[in-house]
């Protein structure tokens, strides 16, 4: 089940309105190294803006360096945080990008070797300060231990996380987190996206993850308002 389209916004003193938007999640299950996700959802343009994709995909052979590189619309991403895995399971990464034009575009991501399938969430973030992510954490669970971990968020800033297992029949619960999208981009691999803004400062909030079984890797960064 996929939720879209669900701003939240936080009123700052400066009266400088942050939002985070999910505005797509397009998913795959084609066998490759290069993913095209073709005129994908940008939102509403805005200056400034940022637009984080965050994603994963399953590896089919050896372990993968993730993916080398990103891009929305042919302008470059930088990667935030990633969590790599194993053979057999999934990478899973956040970039981003600060675009301040376009309502959709094209997202090519390159990964370092062939993979069997991939989700992609997309973010719209006007307000946001331009740059690198205030905080990142990367967090793995497994069989009885949940995916945690503690993040700073600025004072009026957002929060961005993103988890990926692989079986089939997978649901998320998160704590500390708001889940915005829940859906399987194969019969084996299952992805979620969650994201929040705060008025206060947030000091080691700690946010959990648990998909009942096997592997689960979160990977969360926070973003400061401009």
């Amino acid at each position: 089940m996929s939720f879209l389209f669900f701003p939240t916004f936080v009123s700052r003193a400066s009266a400088v309105a942050y939002a985070i938007t999910l505005t797509d999640s397009p998913v795959t299950d084609t066998n490759a190294t290069t993913y095209t996700f073709s005129s994908v959802n940008l939102g509403a343009a805005a200056s400034p803006r940022k637009i984080v994709i965050a994603f994963s995909a399953r590896m089919l052979t050896g372990a993968s360096p993730g993916a080398t590189s990103a891009t929305v619309g042919g302008n470059s991403c930088t990667q935030s945080v990633a969590s790599p895995g194993s053979a057999g399971s999934d990478v899973t990464e956040q970039w981003y990008v600060d675009l301040d034009t376009g309502t959709s575009a094209d997202i090519v991501i390159n990964m370092g070797s062939s993979m069997d399938a991939a989700g992609l969430t997309v973010w719209n973030m006007p307000g946001a300060a331009t740059g690198g992510p205030s905080d990142t954490l990367a967090a793995t669970g497994g069989t009885g231990s949940d995916a945690s971990g503690n993040i700073d968020v600025p004072a009026g800033g957002g929060l961005i996380c993103f988890a990926d297992t692989t079986g089939a029949s997978k649901s998320f619960t998160w704590t500390n987190a708001t889940e915005r999208v829940d859906k399987h981009y194969d019969s084996q691999n299952a992805m979620s996206g969650t994201s929040d803004v705060f008025e206060d400062a947030q000091s080691g909030r700690t946010i959990t993850v648990d998909q009942g079984s096997t592997t689960v890797r979160m990977v969360c960064t926070s973003w400061a308002a401009a």
